[in-house]
């Protein structure tokens, strides 16, 4: 019998769901977009694929991180609440001087049910294994919408 595939989208947040020019602020550190988080959700929706958070705000998950870096998820948690964008099911593991391709690599090592997903990043030197997975957002851009159509086409519509 044949399973369900399994669709992931790593996704970064600086550079992809905001930009320099995003003015809503945690502490000193730019929060997120509302349009670009919409994006977001429309790659989810119409492609089925699951999220998994590559960017470093993950670190706000880990004992040791600092009161606006666990802040900051936790706002960014609430906020794809409001917006209903589907949360992360999970994020990358921290692997210590590593390059973010490693730390996808090492997930999907653990995760054999996904056979297609994509990472939409703003690092593209971090990256380089992948770049034929590669949505590649301008830090001054963020998520706009022909890069969405262009996750969207990387990923398959869902049937």
């Amino acid at each position: 019998e044949r399973r369900t595939q399994m669709k992931v989208i790593f996704f970064d947040i600086d550079g992809v769901l905001n930009t320099q020019r995003t003015t809503r602020k945690i502490g000193i550190f730019n929060f997120v977009d509302t349009r670009k988080v919409l994006r977001l959700r429309e790659i989810v929706e119409r492609t089925g694929a699951e999220l998994v958070m590559s960017s470093s705000w993950r670190y706000g998950f880990e004992p040791g991180a600092f009161w606006y870096e666990r802040e900051g998820v936790a706002q960014l948690e609430a906020e794809f609440r409001r917006l209903r964008c589907p949360k992360w099911i999970d994020v990358t593991p921290w692997l210590s001087g590593s390059k973010r391709q490693k730390e996808i690599f090492a997930w999907l090592a653990v995760h054999p049910e996904v056979d297609e997903f994509i990472i939409i990043d703003d690092v593209g030197e971090e990256l380089i294994f992948y770049n034929d997975r590669l949505v590649l957002t301008d830090p001054s851009e963020g998520l706009n919408k022909e890069r969405m159509e262009f996750a969207i086409q990387l990923l398959g519509e869902k049937q």
